[in-house]
């Protein structure tokens, strides 16, 4: 996975790797209620939040809104969130080793919906 700057980002394997705070602020940005951290001093945040992984959690966290949980829990949203991640990285895997290979004449987000056809089947 990448960055919006195109550097290589470490890759989540665990859901530990979302951070109670950052499910805090997708949650709060999402309009979820949030209780105040016990450590937390000030109004301020002290740590700041991986964009992308925000960007997961606020994923998941619609997801599992969606299916008809009201308010899910931290863990079911980590959980969900590792798994949209690992979904993701597995697409971008895909079209990185068929991009090399094939020479694919169209943009990265047409080439995204070609692999995310459930019609094809991949076979290595």
């Amino acid at each position: 996975m990448y960055d919006e700057q195109g550097d290589k980002m470490r890759t989540i394997n665990k859901s530990s790797a979302f951070k109670t705070c950052e499910i805090a602020i997708a949650k709060e940005e999402l309009g979820f209620p949030v209780r105040r951290a016990v450590n937390r001093r000030g109004n301020h945040r002290a740590v700041k939040p991986n964009p992308i992984h925000i960007d997961y959690l606020k994923k998941a966290i619609k997801e599992l809104s969606n299916s008809g949980r009201k308010n899910p829990t931290y863990k079911e949203i980590r959980e969900k969130a590792l798994e949209l991640y690992k979904q993701e990285n597995d697409k971008t895997k895909i079209l990185k080793s068929y991009r090399g290979v094939m020479k694919l004449n169209m943009p990265k987000s047409e080439a995204l919906k070609v692999i995310e056809d459930k019609g094809l089947i991949y076979e290595s």
